[in-house]
């Protein structure tokens, strides 16, 4: 009777044992089943804000660099310098006209001055209001102004001035037809001078006026 207790009790331990390997409860932890250790679960959060933190500190150095370009162009002129794109290209036309005639001949390209441009193009503002031509002041007066506005002086040796009733799309062209077919404007534009300053400027009468300033 006790070698019967002895077989039972071991048929039993060997059932409990098979059946702690064989099942699991619902709520038990299976290989399959079971939640990742804290210690993989706290590594792999460490990394992914390690990520977050890389990404936001590469947006922010493309943020700064685009901001630091930003101010490049508002401390230095372009070719633009405080005038309406329309305007500027007008001035472009007529520089780039220039520079052929001058090729043509020859002679050695010059060099758009956006300052100087800026100081052509408020002489050319001044006369729309006056409603007229002239040198007046020429070079002191726009040297001056120049001055005033860059803080540096610049040398300034011819100038060309103009005005005429036209269409915007014709300005440029008429300007400077007029110029190359006047003996005293072409002289200017096929002179020595390295740098060139163009300004254009309509009045409220609708009339345009043109300066081209010469320096070295």
């Amino acid at each position: 009777m006790e070698t019967m207790n002895v077989r039972l009790s071991l048929f039993a331990a060997v059932t409990l044992m098979m059946s702690g390997c064989m099942a699991t409860p619902s709520g038990g932890n299976s290989r399959r089943g079971q939640q990742a250790p804290a210690e993989v679960v706290d590594s792999e959060k460490k990394e992914k804000e390690k990520k977050d933190v890389v990404i936001l500190d590469d947006e922010k150095k493309d943020e700064e660099k685009e901001e630091e370009k930003e101010e490049e162009k508002e401390e230095k002129p372009s070719d633009c310098y405080k005038a309406e794109p329309e305007v500027c290209a007008m001035e472009k036309e007529v520089f780039e006209l220039t520079n052929q005639l001058r090729q043509q001949q020859g002679k050695q390209p010059l060099i758009l001055s956006p300052e100087m441009s800026w100081a052509a193009r408020e002489w050319s503002i001044d006369m729309g209001k006056g409603g007229g031509i002239s040198h007046r002041g020429f070079p002191n007066s726009r040297m001056s102004d120049y001055q005033k506005e860059f803080g540096k002086s610049a040398n300034m040796n011819a100038e060309n001035v103009a005005m005429n009733y036209t269409d915007e799309s014709n300005a440029a062209s008429s300007f400077y037809d007029m110029w190359k077919n006047s003996s005293g404007h072409r002289r200017n534009m096929l002179g020595n001078s390295r740098t060139i300053g163009i300004g254009l400027a309509k009045n409220s009468r609708g009339g345009w006026y043109a300066t081209q300033i010469f320096g070295n």
